[in-house]
């Protein structure tokens, strides 16, 4: 019957894509005129979307994550479903990102306009012990040091770093454009990109790796 080509006009099943392979599953049971209808993704797997009610309801990532190593939520899988969100939604957080702190000189010592624009994200983001330090580096925490192992043992930190700082004066227009979807702008590769993705990297780290290591984002001055 689901061979059948009423059925196959009818789209009433439709191709799903299940990491990496398409599987078959059934529609849309009705339709409206003018309104395309399509399944849009597969079901979670267990745990997938823990962290991202989670930070809807205002628990930091450093929170999130104490949670998952105290087992009280059920983290993703190992390899599968690891964000809070799609993949997809996180690059195009990071493009929108890197397109925003573009539009921001920081010429060498003349920074703080676009430490203030990172700092917003990274309350945004709910990160950990966020603050700026007597030079003008601005820190936030991605993970902390799993309390019975970590910090007791002397384990070292991770710093995962991008600088605040363009060699480009506020004379220069700051815009960005895309060519060939490249998007191309003063300063994007020199370090607008690294800094707009500093923010996801809480959300990209495995649930059980550098458990032990507390890891920090750092936002640096030359």
């Amino acid at each position: 019957m689901l061979a059948s080509k009423q059925v196959a006009a009818l789209e009433s099943v439709q191709s799903v894509p299940i990491d990496g392979e398409t599987f078959e599953t059934v529609g849309f049971p009705f339709r409206f005129g003018g309104a395309p209808t399509a399944v849009g993704a597969a079901a979670p797997h267990l745990g997938q979307h823990s962290r991202q009610i989670l930070r809807e309801l205002g628990f930091g990532a450093d929170e999130i994550v104490q949670f998952e190593t105290h087992g009280v939520v059920v983290s993703p899988p190992e390899g599968r479903g690891l964000m809070a969100r799609d993949l997809s939604a996180i690059a195009d957080e990071v493009v929108a990102r890197t397109r925003e702190i573009c539009r921001v000189p920081g010429p060498p010592l003349d920074e703080a306009d676009r430490a203030a624009t990172v700092r917003s994200w990274w309350a945004a983001d709910g990160l950990a012990d966020l603050h700026s330090d007597a030079t003008g580096n601005l820190w936030a925490r991605a993970r902390a040091a799993d309390s019975t192992r970590g910090e007791a043992s002397g384990a070292g930190a991770i710093v995962v770093a991008a600088h605040l700082d363009t060699v480009f004066g506020r004379a220069v227009t700051h815009e960005t454009r895309t060519v060939a979807d490249r998007l191309i702008g003063p300063g994007v590769g020199d370090d607008s990109v690294a800094l707009a993705a500093l923010g996801a990297v809480a959300e990209l780290l495995p649930p059980g790796s550098h458990r032990s290591n507390p890891v920090w984002l750092l936002a640096d001055r030359p």
